[in-house]
């Protein structure tokens, strides 16, 4: 049974170009691109209205980048600044 919303998210689709359309795949790009802009995973598991965060985990598709981000912002500032000034003349 395919209900109003859905017919208007594929035509929608249809005309940005997108194939195969479905709510579940929206659900997904919805909830990485709210990762992927700062949201964090029980932020996202609540918009999604998971009960079980484990559930939320399997929507989310990071992508490197967004690995690597995270992975730098844990960079102590005393390692940051030794860094820059490394390559500075004295």
């Amino acid at each position: 049974m395919e209900t109003h919303l859905l017919r208007r998210l594929k035509r929608v689709a249809e005309r940005a170009g997108v194939a195969d359309a479905t709510l579940h795949k929206f659900r997904h790009t919805y909830a990485t691109r709210l990762l992927e802009n700062g949201a964090d995973i029980v932020t996202v598991q609540r918009l999604l209205g998971h009960s079980d965060l484990d559930t939320t985990k399997r929507y989310l598709n990071p992508d490197v980048g967004l690995k690597r981000t995270a992975v730098n912002r844990l960079r102590l500032p005393s390692l940051v600044h030794k860094q820059k000034t490394k390559g500075k003349a004295a």
